[in-house]
């Protein structure tokens, strides 16, 4: 809804602007609480009005059976905006404190904040963090590549590197992250670097490197500014699991699960030679779904011919990939992609093995949803201006902060502003 690079030109001795050429902003406000489903959001009203400042924008409303809060917009004259929340009343239970197999887990929000989504165009974010004194918790220095440096440039894209290969480029400039996703995680979301979290910045621009346009977020001390980038996935390039282009045979079990699956449904199945089969437009698929302790093997076909051979969906020993002892499913891991084909229709079948992988309590398959690959950069960016992060299912020891609680009266504000496109 915010536009950049908007030019005037004189008619009759009037100013008049001409349409925008470059949306900057393509969504949000949007609350952003990792654990909570908030759910679809549901509007109670809406007004605007002059004030000295500025135009006010007033939005109440609520997510049924999670919270109610009102939003407060201030776009001032000079082109910045602040946006304020406050919560009014949360109706679902925060995570407690839970002992773990190894640990504990502190309970609590994994991130508290505002979340805007931006233009797929958006490929850079710099920052500049709040001088730390010496003697303060955190660290005055880092080195010059690290990701939580003082001061930076990432980049959202680099030549990445190649699953089981010599490393081409650092970690901090690599677009896969294997330890965390395994072998199967497609390219799309980002340098380590662009998506990892800056901490307490003064100032922070998202934009993108050719069109000159972008969206700088300044720090206030009223409120701290914890950045974060998520390359998110486009709606029109999910294909869900309950989408009709996925055709079932076998017995497949519709099951909900609201917690953390990308729609609260997923498909399950353990009859050996079931399938599920997705006739596609792009260059390549990735079948995303949940690991656990129960899932087993599917063999993997690409137009008919056998692509991989029984791909496992089961998470492995205390330390598997995304775990924290204690919980033992996954959610939201590639288990299977493939791309680099020509461009055109294709089909990806999935056909479960009907056997248990290593250690396996059983041999179910699961699918939460297919995510089509074109070849082209048009995943938006969702920027995450958070006020609070923590680290609630770390366990071994390791360095714990406070649960991030909310209720009635929890609030948060971020300043940000639009950059003007080159040509204006």
């Amino acid at each position: 809804w915010l536009k950049g690079n908007t030019s005037a030109e004189v008619r009759d001795g009037t100013e008049q602007c001409r349409e925008p050429e470059q949306l900057l902003l393509t969504g949000g406000p949007l609350l952003n609480v990792p654990y909570l489903k908030l759910g679809r959001w549901e509007l109670s009203s809406f007004e605007t009005k002059q004030t000295d400042s500025g135009v006010l924008v007033k939005i109440r409303g609520g997510y049924r059976d999670t919270l109610t809060m009102e939003w407060r917009i201030l776009i001032e004259e000079n082109g910045s905006f602040v946006t304020e929340y406050a919560i009014e009343q949360v109706f679902k239970e925060l995570p407690r404190q839970i002992k773990l197999r190894v640990g504990v887990d502190d309970g609590g929000l994994d991130e508290l904040g505002v979340s805007y989504l931006a233009a797929p165009c958006m490929d850079m974010l710099s920052w500049k963090r709040k001088r730390i004194p010496d003697g303060e918790w955190g660290y005055s220095w880092y080195p010059e590549s690290h990701i939580s440096r003082n001061h930076g440039t990432a980049r959202r894209f680099s030549e990445g590197n190649i699953w089981g290969e010599e490393p081409r480029v650092s970690w901090s400039l690599d677009m896969r992250d294997d330890i965390l996703f395994g072998r199967y995680e497609a390219q799309y979301g980002g340098t380590n670097d662009f998506r990892s979290t800056k901490e307490d910045v003064e100032e922070a621009c998202l934009y993108s490197e050719e069109k000159g346009i972008g969206i700088k977020v300044m720090g206030e001390a009223s409120c701290p500014a914890h950045i974060r980038a998520e390359v998110v996935d486009p709606e029109e390039w999910k294909i869900l699991d309950t989408d009709g282009r996925i055709r079932y045979t076998g017995t497949w079990y519709p099951v909900e699960d609201k917690k953390e699956s990308d729609h609260g449904t997923e498909m399950w199945s353990r009859e050996k030679g079931a399938c599920a089969e997705c006739t596609f437009t792009g260059t390549g698929i990735v079948w995303y779904g949940p690991q656990d302790t129960t899932y087993g093997m599917a063999n993997m076909y690409i137009d008919g011919k056998l692509a991989a051979e029984k791909v496992n969906q089961r998470v492995a020993g205390v330390d598997f990939p995304c775990s924290s002892a204690g919980f033992d499913k996954k959610y939201h891991l590639p288990i299977f992609s493939v791309d680099g084909l020509p461009y055109g229709e294709h089909t990806i079948r999935i056909e479960v093995c009907g056997e248990k992988a290593a250690d396996s309590s059983d041999y179910y398959i699961v699918i939460d949803y297919l995510r089509v690959l074109t070849g082209e950069r048009t995943e938006p960016v969702k920027l995450h201006i958070n006020q609070a992060f923590a680290y609630p299912h770390i366990s071994w020891g390791n360095y714990r902060r406070p649960p991030i609680l909310i209720g009635s009266g929890t609030r948060g504000r971020v300043r940000m502003q639009g950059l003007p496109g080159k040509e204006s």
